[in-house]
């Protein structure tokens, strides 16, 4: 038999416990994000129209019309839109179940230019390697088929057909890399808290709140 070696039997790691590698401290909280209200939303709106990508700029102003979580937003199919009552399809999502929220006149009117124009198309620039500065068009294009998704999704090995929150996460980081807000920023009242109302209910408070539908009207129907 071999010889077994001499001396006290090994133990846990030094430093650990339990045998159990010692944890790495966790990374530095960084707190609550930094809102961007009034002015300061509308600056980088059109701060993202400038750096792009266009499908960001799309999703970010729905998110912003439609009241939803840009995880809504992202799934949404040309056939959730009811043109003729204005009212769209949110999925269930999180535990939410199903709905059908009325569109404003800015959402309307923001997605009939849309549909007409076939999308939205911005001219850009970018350093692109040897080949220097490019010129190149962004252009996010709208559905052509009842099924098919506002924002598809760009890779083939995608987990699901639309994108997701890390695409618009990623997009909106580095756009705000570049961003500089202005110096004063007054406050938007959204209306928040649905709670258990119908979609009436929601409509007529989404109505009467006359100076968030000016503000829809002044960002998106120009």
């Amino acid at each position: 038999m071999p010889s077994k070696r001499k001396g006290a039997p090994a133990g846990p790691a030094r430093g650990s416990k339990g045998g159990k590698a010692k944890k790495k401290p966790a990374n530095k909280k960084r707190g609550k994000a930094e809102p961007l209200l009034g002015a300061g939303w509308a600056a980088f709106l059109q701060h993202l129209a400038k750096t792009g990508p266009t499908w960001a700029l799309i999703a970010l102003s729905l998110a912003h019309m439609l009241c939803c979580r840009i995880s809504e937003v992202l799934r949404l199919q040309l056939q959730d839109i009811n043109w003729e009552d204005k009212k769209i399809r949110v999925r269930e999502l999180k535990g939410h179940a199903e709905m059908m929220k009325p569109l404003s006149q800015a959402a309307v009117l923001f997605l009939e230019k849309l549909k007409a124009e076939g999308g939205r198309k911005i001219s850009r620039t970018r350093m692109w390697g040897s080949r220097g500065l490019v010129t190149f068009m962004d252009w996010w294009v709208f559905p052509r088929t009842a099924e098919g998704y506002l924002f598809p999704a760009s890779r083939k090995d995608s987990q699901t057909p639309h994108r997701n929150k890390d695409a618009m996460a990623k997009a909106i980081r580095t756009s705000r890399k570049s961003f500089v807000p202005p110096p004063a920023a007054g406050a938007i009242q959204v209306f928040n808290g649905y709670g258990q109302q119908s979609d009436d209910q929601i409509a007529e408070a989404l109505a009467a709140d006359q100076g968030l539908q000016e503000l829809w009207l002044d960002l998106y129907s120009s």
